[in-house]
């Protein structure tokens, strides 16, 4: 049986892993699994680069951590397409 309570926190992390892979969707770029397994090797988990293609295309959300490390990679790259698109106005 589930409850209100469970429900919505149920609701509530879903919102957020869909906020999250709609960032994702825009602005991660091609090259993303090298560059994860780095952020990752200096906060000592291992992850190959299946389980990040998987935690990319949304097949296992359960590695928070690979999330978040995606996360970052994407909001470097939109920070970089940002200085070039105001370094050519």
């Amino acid at each position: 049986m589930q409850t209100h309570i469970t429900a919505s926190v149920k609701n509530k992390t879903n919102q957020i892993h869909e906020k999250a892979y709609l960032f994702l969707n825009e602005h991660l770029p091609t090259d993303y699994a090298v560059p994860t397994q780095k952020i990752l090797l200096k906060a000592k988990i291992k992850a190959s680069k299946g389980v990040i293609r998987n935690v990319r295309n949304g097949k296992t959300t359960t590695n928070i951590d690979v999330l978040n490390a995606l996360l970052k990679i994407a909001k470097k790259a939109k920070t970089a397409k940002e200085a070039l698109e105001a370094e050519l106005q």
